[in-house]
């Protein structure tokens, strides 16, 4: 399970309390972790929705034929 602080891209990846769990830039990460440490029995649930994330949005899949356009203007 993923803990990031909210910050740039770490707030489009990751939905609080959802797919992980997002930490305010000026916090103290202590009450954070024992609220994480507390979800546990969501730990496999939050993990499979943070790997579905992860595939739709930001997998090689997901950019293949993006990636591929790209370099056939390149070399073309």
């Amino acid at each position: 399970v993923s803990m990031a602080t909210a910050l740039t891209v770490n707030t489009e990846v990751i939905e609080d309390n959802i797919n992980g769990f997002l930490v305010p830039a000026d916090a103290d990460w202590i009450p954070y972790f024992e609220n994480v440490f507390k979800s546990q029995s969501m730990f496999a649930e939050i993990g499979n929705r943070a790997k579905e994330r992860v595939s739709k949005n930001y997998s090689f899949d997901f950019y293949e034929l993006k990636l591929i356009t790209f370099l056939n203007h390149l070399f073309v």
